[in-house]
């Protein structure tokens, strides 16, 4: 057969239909239904029903299955890759893009920039509408792939294509009311820039969309982040900018809660943490709708710190000193949970680490390189003599193996010397560990 667009089987869970059928690891599925297969959502799609075909290919040669659906049923395949015809990259011209911002040397995943609309219903990746065929938006009609998650930046046209690099025909507003008009929902938002889509035009973006009401499920507004390799042009946000914008989100906070009973716009904790601000409580982010693009997660921190605070009141915490690893932003919240801790009997140092691999405006922990932190905790290790430290989970890839210069936490422990700890929640510093 001639080689097409399939999904490799990698594992069937025991006992299911697909198992049954006789199914096996390596196998290709072509087609349900004759239909030809793009990637996950059309398997999932076409085999939603109780009877259907399946064409897959083992081997190089074509074997067909009819498949029958008891209630509560499904075929229990699970994928190689969810895409099937590979990824659909970014046509844009971002000069902010982040990935262009890296430096040389890193894995190469890392200098994919993907911009598909799949991976935007499958795992919540943003996306900016530029790079869609009709057949695409005809897809997302009838499989109702919703939500999405939307780079939008500005609504005003001449900015946006100043902002993407790009001639964007239809414009975006257009996308957007299709998307309205069809009943697909989306969250958005704005990446800042000073300068560029600030002030006014800030103000133009998130009016207009408060006018699409309920299609717009969430708002977000994030600072721009700038590596050392950034255009020598840009620039990031002041402390006194920081609080301006908190200020102006705060106004359309109550204007959307006014006109629409939600809030939905939010600014990402950075803005709090830039200024200085006092972080918000957790009715300030509602169901936490988009917690991976930074919008909460320090509250969600401090409040299941918090709540384990209180078990540990009852609880013998271990005596020997322990060191977390972060990144400069979130160290003064880091601190201050680690003096409750220290006040609880534990002995627990912060080390706020300078991020010199992508440049010092480079603050988050999440950017964090290992080279920078073996470098920070010799040193810290030399002073204290800490008998574990923990590192933030942020800093790894997906699997937690890897950090963006390729070390792993093993890696880490050896060229330290102490034994090492990937955390994601403070309790985690004060729990056991061997």
């Amino acid at each position: 057969m001639a080689r097409v667009s399939a999904g490799v089987i990698a594992s069937l869970s025991p006992g299911s239909v697909a198992e049954r059928l006789g199914l096996r690891p390596g196998d290709r599925v072509l087609a349900v239904n004759g239909r030809a297969l793009a990637d996950v959502i059309d398997f999932r799609y076409l085999t939603a029903a109780e009877r259907f075909q399946l064409l897959v290919e083992r081997a190089g040669q074509p074997v067909t299955y009819d498949v029958t659906l008891g209630e509560g049923e499904h075929l229990g395949i699970d994928f190689e890759r969810p895409l099937f015809d590979g990824l659909r990259r970014c046509r844009n011209a971002c000069r902010f893009c982040f990935v262009r911002q890296l430096p040389p040397g890193l894995r190469r995943s890392l200098y994919v920039r993907d911009d598909d609309y799949r991976y935007s219903f499958i795992y919540g990746n943003f996306i900016t509408l530029t790079n869609l065929r009709r057949s695409d938006w005809q897809r997302l009609a009838e499989q109702r792939l919703s939500p999405l998650y939307i780079s939008v930046h500005a609504t005003e046209q001449e900015t946006r294509e100043r902002i993407l690099g790009v001639r964007e025909e239809p414009p975006l507003l257009a996308k957007l009311a299709w998307l309205r008009e069809h009943g697909l929902r989306y969250h958005a938002q704005v990446v800042l820039v000073p300068g560029l889509n600030d002030g006014p035009r800030l103000d133009r973006t998130l009016h207009d969309l408060l006018e699409e009401g309920d299609a717009v499920i969430s708002v977000s507004v994030v600072p721009v982040g700038l590596t050392a390799y950034a255009p020598p042009d840009l620039r990031t946000f002041t402390a006194e900018e920081a609080h301006g914008v908190v200020r102006q989100i705060r106004r359309w906070r109550l204007r959307y809660a006014r006109e629409t009973g939600s809030s939905r716009v939010c600014a990402s904790d950075e803005w709090f943490l830039m200024s200085g601000l006092r972080l918000p409580g957790t009715r300030y982010y509602a169901d936490y709708p988009q917690l991976e693009n930074g919008v909460g997660l320090v509250r969600l921190f401090l409040e299941r710190w918090r709540r384990a605070r209180r078990r540990l009141n009852q609880v013998r915490l271990p005596r020997e000193s322990r060191l977390v690893v972060c990144g400069q932003l979130i160290a003064p919240v880091w601190r201050q949970v680690a003096k409750e801790m220290n006040e609880l009997g534990a002995q627990v140092t912060v080390l706020p680490v300078i991020n010199r691999a992508l440049g010092e405006s480079v603050t988050v922990s999440g950017l964090l390189f290992a080279r920078d932190v073996i470098a920070a905790a010799k040193h810290e290790v030399s002073q204290s003599h800490p008998q574990t430290i923990f590192l933030p989970r942020a800093m790894f890839n997906a699997e937690g193996t890897l950090t963006l210069d390729g070390l792993s936490p093993e890696a880490i422990a050896a060229a330290v010397g102490v034994p090492v700890v990937v955390a994601s929640e403070a309790a985690e510093v004060l729990a056991q560990h061997p």
